[in-house]
């Protein structure tokens, strides 16, 4: 996941000469933008401008809303960016209501300037016309700045850490071994590996019995018509989460350039003809030139049916995959709409190297009581990162 918000910290009696000036970002600014982002390593940081323009002008929502939804602000001093704060709209759906969320996705300063963040940062917490303002993986930087306009920490979810499950225990354990600079690391592998997979073996023989046996998974190359029945259908179904639209439209949009790339898994189980559950898996790209480790994520999964062994299924059957696809590691992450934690059986937890959480605020007292409760929030990989 994409470290979201980040804030530098201020150097001592560091004072710019002059104050920036605050206007709204353009689509123009994505040099400057990437440029003081990137060494904070933020994962659309990496993206080109190809990747940038599509994030708001193939964004259906952006398309109804139009020049009504900004894509940020920016701090600007002798015509050079020192902030920016950005954001993407996303339509939820909640208690029959179609939402317009505001998607913080980065929140950078630089440290002279750092003394007029809050300006910034009130732009996007009091937005206008916007029924919620979402931010995950906020840092402990700018976490105090948040609470203090009025955001609160989402009531649901490990934010700091995520599940694994290995697949090639031999690759890992050498990749792992390789790091530490040990002699003979290679050829410690295969006893480390085997001794790993024993260890492993009760988890997998666990994931065997929970999988409903019975289902029959098929793989897609593409989000089809039934995708649009399907989201009315898990609207309807489960009216009382706070669901991020997964209409064909929007998945079409969010993982765009995966489905382009051959990174994309989607295994789906039907019913008479009827989309009953999906399972999205992502072959993420590696943001360091070291790490040789290849990474499945599972990017969502939602199900008509609130039966865990269905999940089960689909996560074995992508484990069985990416053993004969040569990928390392597996990460699970979310919890479905039918409640499935999807990081409940895997056997790791890797904790993130910087404390992140999320937070959400809405102008709207009624709604904002009614997010308070835990029950509301099914996040999975697709809700909480822009970077997908």
């Amino acid at each position: 996941m994409s470290q979201v918000f980040a804030q530098p910290r201020a150097a001592a009696d560091c004072k710019p000469k002059r104050p920036p000036k605050l206007r709204e970002a353009r689509l123009e600014d994505f040099a400057q933008i990437v440029s003081l982002t990137a060494p904070y390593r933020f994962a659309t940081s990496q993206w080109t401008e190809e990747q940038w323009r599509h994030v708001w002008r193939n964004n259906p929502v952006h398309q109804r809303l139009g020049e009504n939804f900004s894509t940020g602000w920016v701090l600007e001093a002798d015509r050079r960016i020192v902030g920016h704060v950005g954001h993407v709209p996303l339509w939820f759906q909640f208690e029959g209501r179609q939402l317009t969320i505001s998607y913080g996705y980065t929140f950078v300063v630089e440290r002279e300037y750092r003394g007029y963040a809050p300006f910034l940062l009130d732009q996007y917490e009091n937005q206008q016309g916007i029924d919620v303002v979402v931010g995950h993986q906020v840092n402990l930087d700018s976490l105090k700045s948040h609470l203090a306009l009025g955001a609160r920490p989402v009531p649901l979810g490990a934010w700091d850490r995520k599940a694994v499950w290995i697949t090639d225990h031999q690759e890992f354990i050498a990749d792992w071994l390789g790091r530490k600079n040990l002699p003979a690391a290679g050829l410690l592998s295969y006893p480390a590996a085997l001794a790993l997979s024993m260890k492993d073996a009760r988890d997998r023989m666990l994931l065997r019995r929970h999988a409903r046996g019975e289902a029959a998974i098929e793989m897609s190359a593409a989000f089809d018509e039934r995708f649009d029945s399907f989201w009315q259908e898990l609207c309807a179904e489960y009216p009382e989460k706070f669901l991020a639209c997964r209409s064909r439209a929007s998945l079409e949009w969010r993982f765009h350039f995966a489905l382009r790339e051959r990174r994309l898994w989607i295994a789906t189980i039907s019913r008479g003809g009827r989309l009953r559950a999906y399972a999205i898996f992502l072959l993420q790209k590696n943001s360091h030139p070291q790490d040789h480790l290849r990474r499945l994520i599972v990017a969502d999964f939602q199900s008509l049916d609130r039966d865990e062994g269905i999940y089960y299924a689909m996560l074995r059957g992508a484990l069985e995959q990416s053993r004969k696809s040569g990928i390392h590691l597996l990460v699970t992450v979310g919890i479905s709409a039918s409640g499935t934690d999807m990081s409940a059986t895997a056997p790791y937890r890797n904790r993130l190297p910087q404390h992140s959480t999320s937070l959400y605020k809405s102008l709207d007292a009624q709604l904002s009581k009614a997010l308070e409760n835990p029950q509301v929030w099914c996040p999975t990989l697709y809700d909480a990162d822009l970077s997908l």
